[in-house]
């Protein structure tokens, strides 16, 4: 009898497998063209990484802050994406040498793994995100800021 109990506290008490913990990013676009990888990340804290990883060499990265208000629409583009790419149908294999992936991770949400051509056409969503994307890309990429500092203007 104390066996059997002693058994069943022992079974109670070891945990099982974790659970996958919860991504810190928001939003992450990994793209691949021959061995080539650029990976962009915006995480929860409103950072971003860019990593840009060539064949041969050292990888570079760089990395910057969101202001609160661009972390917001960068969130809302997100959220609006989510949707319809969660829907999306699986895309066949396209010719070309490279591909895109968004992982996307809103808030309270199932974190979603979409993969696609390079040479194919993106649906709105996608569209959508990857030209919000882009846009930190090339900012962070150019070192300029997110807006003129008009501090020292004087009229």
């Amino acid at each position: 009898m104390i066996a059997a109990l002693l058994a069943a506290a022992v079974a109670t008490a070891t945990p099982g497998p974790a659970a996958a913990p919860a991504p810190t990013y928001l939003v992450e676009r990994v793209v691949t063209v021959h061995a080539t990888v650029r990976r962009l990340s915006v995480f929860r804290d409103g950072t971003i990484v860019l990593v840009h990883r060539p064949p041969a060499g050292e990888p570079t990265v760089v990395n910057v802050r969101l202001e609160p208000v661009e972390l917001r629409v960068v969130a809302q583009v997100v959220e609006e994406s989510y949707g319809e790419l969660l829907r999306r149908e699986r895309i066949p294999d396209a010719l070309g040498e490279g591909w895109i992936e968004l992982r996307l991770a809103p808030i309270d949400r199932a974190p979603l793994t979409v993969r696609l051509p390079m040479s194919g056409a993106p649906s709105y969503g996608a569209a959508r995100l990857e030209k919000a994307l882009d846009e930190l890309e090339t900012r962070i990429a150019s070192g300029r800021p997110a807006r003129e500092n008009l501090a020292l203007w004087m009229p």
